[in-house]
């Protein structure tokens, strides 16, 4: 049974690492697009 809990918690580590990752990518990508879209705005109001 302890063997069954340590393989279930080595898992879920694994797998939060694996969806962690692909958020933090995610958010990544919004922020560039993000950016890809304002900063053209905020250049201009600067100028």
């Amino acid at each position: 049974m302890a063997k069954v809990i340590q393989i279930l918690e080595f898992l879920t580590i694994e797998w939060a690492l694996i969806h962690g990752q692909i958020y933090f990518l995610v958010k990544k990508e919004q922020i560039s697009t993000y950016f890809a879209i304002f900063a053209p705005c905020f250049q201009k109001a600067c100028n």
